[in-house]
């Protein structure tokens, strides 16, 4: 038996989808005006010899070389038909394709908030900050393929919230094949699956993933081996350049302090040279690295639901992004489908930290990038190190654990933490379904009877009445038992027949069912014995009443 939730008050993908949609084309068309129009640096013209290569017949790897994994060329080859010759028409199809990629990420951002029910303010909001993040970045976004990779990541993002997990993997392995950083997600999304559906179905995923990246890639590679190689080593083995935090400082420390700093022209960027320049680009790897490797771990060590996935994603991907030794102003791009849907108040101020990263890289680039990277201009210098520590303190906010609730309400730091309620119905209990992982979920923390958080300066039984209340619409009378531990309540409440079950937007089930059956239901163990244990005294106290 189940009733109707108050989801019905949330918005449409497909309003959310338009809010945002037209938010990005007024921004898109902004960025053709005025300031965004001078100055710029672009790399078109390099995509614009690999397209035009291509359509000549030219095989990628084999007959040129080509920087960039093999799903990068659709980026190339499709601009390039019918435009040899004519930079202008390769640059306007260039720009139309990334507006459709772009597009696209605000579609994905509009998919993946409506499944993670995000409440209608909070989801207009965040597919609107979507939309406006490229006119906070700048006319790089132009001028750059990387809205490709990054719409890859962003529509594999959605599939997996959205429950869609195999189709999920195989677009991030195809996102993979076009540029390398969406990798950093692989471990999350195979966590994930693992944790929610069980270790066949993640090693099935992770097949799949795994499947698609090759099929981009093993073409070309047969045809050019070293070739394809030399495009990863070229993207691998990368010095520390001018733009990176590490490089930035020691640009400023030259300023102030003369302590000498060289700029080295190479790998298509600028970058410093000398042997202590090469020491801060290692020991930054060593920390990129630790970083992202402990948020594979910290995600799975535990169950961890969509929500935790979204912030386990956007932390990983900013955090290769702020400790890497390359950090173009483009790199920015990768996190605009990942840090505005993070919820609650650690979300707010991940959007606005990326608002602020997004706004200062376009203070400096393109306008100021030559002086900084020809003459260390120091007010340039401190604009790009500003940059960095924010990209730095985004990390920190996305990474620093909260006591927080689902819906962002603070939990008590003294014990108990929480209560449940043992709901009895003649010889049936009450089970809630939580709505957080989709109707077909199952596994940890599925069903449970009623149940939350303390708030800071609620006594335990408020807390109970509250959790009862705000979960099932009901007001019932209840007495304490006895739990296993000082961590956490257990109460048990006596309804009537006819009692109407009223569901909360974290719930979109529940169940009356006899206790054995109900405890079935119940993950982790501790939760199933919770509930025997409150029913039994339940039995006890009805048996002395």
């Amino acid at each position: 038996m189940s009733s109707l939730s108050r989801s019905s008050s949330r918005p449409s993908a497909t309003a959310v989808g338009a809010v945002g949609l037209a938010v990005f084309i007024c921004a898109w068309a902004v960025l053709h005006q005025g300031w965004f129009a001078r100055g710029q640096i672009i790399d078109t013209p390099v995509y614009q010899a690999y397209g035009w290569a291509i359509a000549r017949g030219e095989v990628p790897y084999r007959d040129f070389s080509l920087e960039y994994p093999p799903g990068a060329l659709p980026a190339f080859a499709l601009p390039g038909i019918g435009t040899q010759g004519n930079d202008g028409r390769f640059r306007r199809h260039f720009e139309t394709l990334m507006f459709l990629f772009g597009a696209a990420i605000v579609l994905a951002t509009a998919f993946s908030l409506v499944a993670l029910r995000a409440p209608p303010r909070r989801a207009y909001a965040a597919v609107a900050f979507v939309g406006t993040a490229p006119l906070l970045l700048g006319s790089v976004v132009l001028t750059r393929f990387d809205l490709w990779p990054a719409a890859l990541a962003a529509v594999a993002l959605a599939l997996v919230v959205s429950g869609r997990l195999r189709l999920g993997h195989i677009v991030l392995g195809a996102a993979i094949a076009a540029k390398v950083w969406p990798a950093v997600l692989a471990p999350l999304f195979v966590a994930y699956v693992w944790r929610s559906r069980g270790r066949r179905e993640a090693l099935l995923c992770a097949g799949l993933l795994v499947a698609a990246a090759v099929a981009v890639v093993l073409p070309f590679f047969v045809l050019s081996p070293g070739g394809v190689w030399d495009s990863v080593v070229r993207q691998t083995t990368r010095p520390l350049q001018l733009e990176s935090l590490g490089a930035a400082l020691i640009v400023v420390a030259h300023d102030v302090f003369g302590t000498g700093a060289h700029m080295v022209s190479s790998h298509g960027s600028q970058n410093l040279g000398g042997g202590f320049a090469n020491a801060v680009g290692a020991l930054q790897t060593l920390l990129q690295v630790a970083v992202v490797v402990g948020t594979w771990t910290w995600f799975a060590r535990a169950h961890r639901d969509r929500a935790e996935l979204v912030r386990a994603s956007a932390a990983v991907v900013v955090g290769f992004v702020a400790l890497g030794k390359v950090v173009s102003p483009q790199f920015l791009i990768w996190l605009i489908p990942f840090v505005p849907l993070v919820r609650g108040r650690r979300g707010l101020r991940a959007s606005g930290l990326l608002a602020v990263a997004l706004v200062l890289t376009q203070a400096w680039f393109p306008q100021h990038y030559w002086s900084y990277a020809l003459h260390f201009s120091t007010p340039v210098a401190f604009l790009v190190v500003a940059r960095d520590v924010v990209l730095v303190a985004l990390l920190v906010v996305l990474l620093v654990p909260q006591r927080r609730t689902w819906d962002d309400l603070p939990v008590s730091r003294e014990k108990p933490y929480g209560a449940t309620v043992v709901v009895r119905r003649g010889a049936d209990v009450l089970l809630l379904h939580r709505a957080h992982e989709g109707p077909k979920y199952d596994g940890d923390w599925a069903w449970t009877p009623p149940s939350g958080a303390r708030l800071p300066g609620e006594s335990p039984e408020e807390c109970a009445r509250r959790e009862l209340r705000e979960e099932a619409g009901l007001d019932l009378a209840l007495y304490r038992v006895p739990s296993a531990s000082d961590d956490w309540t257990l109460w048990v409440a006596e309804a009537a027949v006819d009692a109407e079950v009223t569901l909360d937007d974290e719930h979109d089930a529940y169940r009356w069912l006899p206790p054995d059956e109900a405890a079935a239901l119940c993950k982790p163990d501790r939760v199933a014995a919770g509930l025997l244990d409150a029913y039994a005294h339940g039995l006890d106290r009805a048996g002395t009443a």
